[in-house]
């Protein structure tokens, strides 16, 4: 009998549910025995092949197709016209894209309970994408080395035209917002020297980012192939970028065999709990629901306002739950791989608690949108492989705070200008591998150099392996999100992450002052990518506005004294509005259709929609309280 229709009869779902189950549970032994095969041309062939027979398995072979001309399409682009074959890919495949959302109307699948290809082929874009811009940017680096070379300049990292690109000094000026000219600031000139000093080093961690990222020679078929399918990673997710494939198939980088290798055990047995614990809660609340009480607008209307407010909240529930099962999929196919390993971090000491791993991911994904508080912009994953995020947007994706603004913390300031030093100095070595190690594992807050492969020592011992590449989601970080920021750092993490850094930061470099046109563009590449039906286009647009409407309220409490009772009054009021809205907004997610969306939110008298609208507005005349100690400079002679 066919497993497939096993698997449908079993569990009594649609057949098409049932094929893409086998194939995405099939990946994880797949990318299991990748880690056996010695060769690396091999593991290229190996990660290609396995992907294109799960997708067969997955889907019908004329989807296949799809998935081909996208890759056609992108292979001549970058052969062709290399200096804006990002751009090329970037319209050509969502093109492409949101043409089989329309063709093969992907939105009535999802109503009908139905899975379709359009999902995966938003990953494949995606990492199209990526490939594409990255290559592009590789054409760039070559240009200015060949540059820097001509003129007699030195291209190692270490200084160009006199001046020291590590973030330490420039024209014999502090950045770190300490002293200028040799005269130590006070009072407002010192935060603002000091919100100058962290964007300085912000821009140079992102620049470092984005150095380690780029691709400078044409990739093989088999390299192509192998990072487009790789093990059938592409029927789930989540992205990462081709450096990262590139350094785990050859061994390189953090999976170099001079470098310990962690255990997988602990990580996997993790994700199996986590899906465990995911499904078992998504059983319990889905019968549950009867989203009949809320299409049905005589059935609406006439429960009790506090009802309507319980029946959406518990719609948005069950769509989060379903994402999560999912996810903790692919989060197990990347660690059996390896790939989700993303490096040592220093153990926490016993007196503070660890934070997520999804957290720090965020921290790259949001922190570098965004800034201390991480308002989101898209998140992120690891640099090498892209993150940590929109923030926020994904976003990716979206930050909260502006990269200035939030960077006013000092210890932040300090903290990154440190990490962009760590960068520089794998930059002046030289090595790439060492400088996508430093780059991936600086958002846990500790960097673990592995550059001259040394013997494993009694200190590296005590340190703990970091599999942030693989989290798309950190369940408890959402589900207790109390800032924008923390949505976008802990949902949907690596596309937050692609968000970020192939559609809002390069918005944004191109006009930092339309920041909430940037923020509302991404967030619209987002919606259209899941598919065109209005429920999906309003919940997005209503997620950005939550967004906005956050980094509204952080610019607000930021001055308050810590510990205050102020600061926690705000800090209870700022978590029932992230509750409140992000549950408002995702129930277009679940309905999808414009009117029953629009009944919904008439029937919750549009609080979701007028709360952020008035929090942003307010936000043009409400001016936040200076801190206390505050003082304007005066300037002396």
């Amino acid at each position: 009998m066919d497993p497939v229709r096993l698997f449908s009869e079993t569990f009594s779902v649609d057949y098409s549910v049932a094929a893409y189950l086998v194939g995405a549970l099939s990946s994880v032994p797949v990318a299991y025995l990748h880690r056996f095969i010695r060769s690396p041309a091999l593991r290229h062939v190996y990660a290609a092949v396995s992907g294109v027979l799960l997708s067969l398995i997955s889907f019908t072979p004329d989807v296949l197709l799809h998935f081909v001309l996208a890759a056609a399409f992108t292979l001549v682009a970058m052969r062709t016209q290399r200096s804006i074959c990002g751009l090329v890919t970037f319209i050509g495949t969502f093109a492409h894209l949101i043409a089989c959302h329309v063709i093969f109307m992907s939105d009535d699948a999802r109503r009908t309970g139905r899975v379709d290809f359009t999902g995966t082929l938003t990953i494949v874009a995606i990492k199209l994408t990526s490939l594409a811009m990255d290559y592009q940017d590789g054409l760039k680096a070559l240009k200015e080395e060949a540059k820097r070379a001509k003129d007699g300049e030195a291209i190692n990292g270490e200084a160009i035209n006199g001046e020291a690109i590590n973030g330490e000094a420039i024209n014999g000026e502090a950045i770190n917002g300490e002293a200028i000219n040799g005269e130590r600031p006070t009072g407002e000139k010192a935060e603002g020297e000091k919100a100058e000093g962290a964007r300085s080093a912000a821009a140079a961690r992102k620049a470092a980012e984005k150095r380690a990222r780029v691709i400078k020679g044409m990739p093989s078929a088999g390299e192509f192939l192998g990072y487009l399918f790789c093990c059938g990673q592409h029927l789930l997710g989540p992205w990462f970028d081709y450096q990262a494939y590139d350094e785990w198939t050859n061994r390189r980088g953090v999976w170099s065999p001079a470098v310990r290798a962690p255990s997988l055990i602990p990580p996997f047995l993790r994700v199996l709990l986590q899906g465990a614990l995911a499904a078992a809660v998504f059983l319990l609340i889905a019968p549950l629901l009867d989203l009949t009480l809320a299409t049905d607008p005589v059935l609406f209307f006439a429960l009790p306002f506090a009802r309507r407010v319980l029946l959406v909240f518990h719609a948005t529930l069950v769509t989060r739950w379903r994402c999560y099962i999912v996810w903790s999929i692919a989060e197990a196919a990347m660690v059996a791989g390896g790939l989700g390993f993303s490096g040592w971090v220093a153990a926490p000491k016993a007196a503070a608690a660890p934070a997520p791993a999804a957290a720090a991911a965020s921290a790259a994904t949001c922190a570098d949108t965004t800034a201390a508080d991480g308002t989101a912009a898209p998140p992120a994953a690891p640099p090498t492989a892209a993150a940590a995020t929109a923030a926020a947007a994904a976003c990716d994706t979206s930050k909260e705070g502006a990269a200035g603004e939030d960077a006013a913390d000092e210890h932040e300031g300090k903290e990154n200008h440190n990490r962009s030093g760590e960068v520089a100095e794998a930059a002046k070595s030289g090595d790439r591998a060492m400088m996508g190690e430093v780059v991936n594992n600086q958002r846990a807050g500790t960097v673990l150099s592995h550059a001259n492969g040394a013997a494993v020592t009694g200190e590296e011992k005590k340190r703990v392996a970091l599999w942030d590449r693989a989290r798309n989601v950190n369940i408890l970080g959402m589900e207790l999100a109390s800032t924008g920021a923390d949505v976008a750092k802990n949902w949907n993490i690596s596309f937050s992450t692609w968000l970020r850094i192939y559609v809002y930061e390069r918005l944004e470099s191109a006009s930092k002052k339309n920041a909430l046109f940037n923020l509302l563009f991404t967030f619209f590449i987002s919606a259209i990518s899941h598919g065109l039906n209005p429920g999906d286009l309003i919940g997005f647009g209503h997620w950005a506005l939550m967004i906005a409407g956050s980094r509204v309220i952080y610019r607000w409490t930021k001055p308050l004294p810590k510990g205050s009772l102020a600061l926690r009054a705000a800090s209870v009021l700022h978590f029932l509005y992230v509750l409140f809205c992000i549950n408002y907004a995702g129930f277009g997610f679940s309905v999808m259709t414009f009117q029953h969306t629009m009944q919904a939110y008439r029937g919750l008298c549009y609080y979701g929609t007028i709360l952020p609208l008035a929090i942003i507005m307010a936000g043009n005349f409400i001016r936040a309280p200076r801190p206390r100690g505050s003082k304007k400079s005066i300037k002396t002679e």
